[in-house]
């Protein structure tokens, strides 16, 4: 993108790049982060305000099955017939 006399831009972006590492214990999530960050030299030389941040992911929440009793509002139906 090339910038306008006064050196302001049209559109401004953020590019994210999520990579999931599996690791045993911090001291190999460490050496990950390592060698990540080598292969980021190249693109901070090209872009000096890239960040790179590093954070413990857990396992996503399993949700219990609601009961039929709370659903029943749900089908519409007003009143129960016999």
């Amino acid at each position: 993108m090339i910038a306008d006399d006064e050196g302001a831009y049209g559109i401004r972006f953020r590019t994210e790049i999520s990579i999931d590492i599996d690791a045993v214990d911090y001291l190999a999530a460490a050496e990950h982060q390592k060698q990540i960050e080598l292969m980021l030299r190249d693109l901070r030389a090209a872009y000096p305000n890239l960040v790179m941040s590093v954070r413990p992911r857990r396992a996503p929440r399993v949700r219990r099955a609601a009961e039929a009793s709370r659903l029943r509002h749900y089908t519409g139906r007003l009143n129960t017939y016999e």
